[in-house]
């Protein structure tokens, strides 16, 4: 479609250029070439099935033809997701290259899902590759959904997957809300890239993850360690392999630990080690199940599942 628009301008262009075209050859080697201003810009880009993939809009724009290179100013459009709007997206300033091959927007640039789940994508600047479905925020990147914040030193959207990547450095905080607020909670998962699929809630890392717990009074923090991660937000749940969960007075190792933060739940699983007392105490079992408590601390337990007490006394 951006093809087209830029044939049947340029076909007015020339049209205007044959009836005044009466101009020396001399005169015309020293013109230099200025960009067409457009009061508004309306495009529209459809896959080869005909279905509507994204558009943009713009209050202004320059078109240079030599550089095939438009520039907009406070662009803002949709991407749509099986010819339904799946996303808004807009930004400050836009170039869009090779008739629509590649597009960058930059400064404020926002994407934000229309309906369901409340998702929203912000950084300072988009690489966008339409015949990839690939768009690329490499500048402060962070995702919003309704009960985390997500933030990494690139963040990937694949439009036809739905899927968003992270890459480098992430910080996954989980919000709470009450009837007047939003605010950031105590808990956050530090980790080494990954991937959420937006439109089923799966979440995936491989390599080491960490969970840390600030609420409680004590002056150092619990957390969990662990590998490779999975669950789903939708579900409400995160697992990691070979976990490690630390707390004043007790630490426990097992082969997975499951935390649901809904219901503040967390299960340990396979060969579970509870230490307490500085080991003084040992328990071991096939699973456990702790609860947060309301200062942070993590309280344990085992239903229906046989456990093995070792006390070592001086």
């Amino acid at each position: 479609m951006i093809r087209k628009f830029l044939k049947q301008f340029f076909i007015s262009i020339i049209f205007m250029v044959a009836v005044t075209g009466c101009q020396q050859k001399s005169e015309q080697k020293n013109i230099v070439e200025s960009p067409f201003l457009f009061k508004s810009l309306d495009l529209m880009h459809k896959n080869p099935q005909g279905l509507n993939e994204w558009n943009l809009k713009s209050p202004e724009a320059r078109y240079e033809y030599s550089r095939r290179l438009i520039k907009a100013k406070n662009p803002s459009g949709i991407l749509f997701s099986d010819n339904k709007p799946s996303y808004n997206i807009s930004a400050d300033n836009g170039i869009i290259i090779n008739d629509g091959d590649a597009l960058y927007l930059e400064g404020n640039v926002s994407i934000e899902k229309i309906k369901s789940q409340k998702i929203s994508i912000k950084g300072d600047r988009l690489k966008w590759l339409p015949n990839e479905s690939l768009l690329v925020i490499e500048q402060r990147p962070f995702a919003t959904t309704d009960n985390s914040i997500i933030q990494s030193d690139i963040v990937e959207f694949r439009q036809d997957k739905q899927e968003l990547s992270f890459i480098g450095k992430t910080l996954i905080k989980r919000l709470q809300s009450d009837d007047k607020n939003i605010k950031v909670s105590s808990y956050e998962i530090r980790l080494q890239s990954g991937k959420w699929n937006l439109g089923n809630g799966s979440i995936k890392s491989y390599g080491p993850i960490i969970g840390i717990n600030n609420t409680s009074n004590q002056s150092v923090p619990n957390y969990i360690k662990g590998y490779n991660m999975s669950g789903n937000t939708k579900m409400n749940y995160i697992s990691v392999e070979s976990c490690e969960l630390n707390q004043l007075q007790q630490s426990l190792l097992a082969n997975k630990c499951t935390w649901n933060w809904n219901e503040q739940k967390l299960i340990a699983e396979g060969s579970v080690l509870l230490e307490r007392d500085k080991g003084k105490i040992r328990t071991m079992s096939d699973k456990l199940e702790a609860r947060v408590g309301t200062d942070g601390k993590i309280i344990l337990s085992s239903p229906k599942s046989k456990v093995i007490s070792i006390i070592e006394i001086e």
